[in-house]
């Protein structure tokens, strides 16, 4: 299987068979660690988004390296 250009912020083994199961495979598997509790009143869509700025953050910080075109 070919390696996608993207990181799998995750630690998730079921989140990976996924991926691998739509012939996605991440370039590299970093856990983020975060806090992924949901906000009081938030929207799912706005709990997706808050997830995966604050994982390409943290990933950013701890390997002292910008990921491109976080949006």
């Amino acid at each position: 299987m070919e390696k996608k250009d993207f990181i799998l912020a995750s630690a998730s083994p079921y989140r990976l068979a996924l991926l691998e199961q739509v012939a996605l495979c991440p370039k590299l598997v970093c856990p983020a660690d975060i806090d992924e509790s949901c906000l009081r009143f938030e929207t799912p869509s706005r709990y997706v988004k808050r997830m995966a700025l604050g994982k390409a953050w943290r990933l950013c910080i701890r390997e002292k390296t910008c990921l491109p075109a976080i949006r």
